[in-house]
């Protein structure tokens, strides 16, 4: 088992030492080791002492939302119903899921006559309040969306309005 933080792995006694405390504390290291063949997993730490803890959370956690398994020496990305059925049978926490069957908008024209574009549209739905956490009056940082058919493409409508 190892942890990394985008480009580097994580030493338990090093930097990487609160990233390591949640997954002992959670016993993620157990959980994924019990799986048979090789994973890799993606998630998203947060929680006291990162990025200002926004959802006010009383202890760290991890989020996951990608799962690869070794094929034939190759890696291979699950989709969005295996990953999250796998994060089910295996007890890993999923992230949080807005909306299953998003559609991206259409452009509008508003009741003064003026064109709103889709991406508009999306960057108005960023800027609500998160639906996580216990700090429910606190904006959300955006959301992502992801193609149900390929879970392989993805892109993040970030709230413009967003600070910490």
């Amino acid at each position: 088992i190892g942890v990394c933080s985008r480009t580097r792995e994580l030493r338990p006694d090093g930097t990487g030492k609160s990233f390591w405390h949640t997954v002992k504390r959670l016993r993620l290291d157990e959980k994924i080791k019990a799986i048979p063949g090789e994973w890799f997993c993606r998630g998203e730490h947060v929680g006291p002492g990162i990025q200002g803890n926004i959802y006010k959370l009383t202890r760290t956690e991890i989020y996951f939302f990608d799962f690869y398994q070794k094929v034939d020496g190759k890696w291979q990305k699950l989709n969005f119903e295996e990953s999250k059925a796998f994060a089910e049978a295996h007890d890993l926490p999923f992230v949080p899921i807005l909306d299953e069957h998003y559609k991206l908008p259409s452009g509008t024209v508003n009741d003064k006559g003026v064109a709103i574009s889709g991406a508009d549209i999306m960057l108005q739905q960023s800027d609500k309040n998160t639906v996580f956490g216990n700090n429910l009056k606190h904006k959300r940082e955006g959301f992502v969306l992801r193609l149900r058919d390929d879970y392989t493409v993805s892109f993040k409508v970030k709230n413009p309005n967003y600070t910490i």
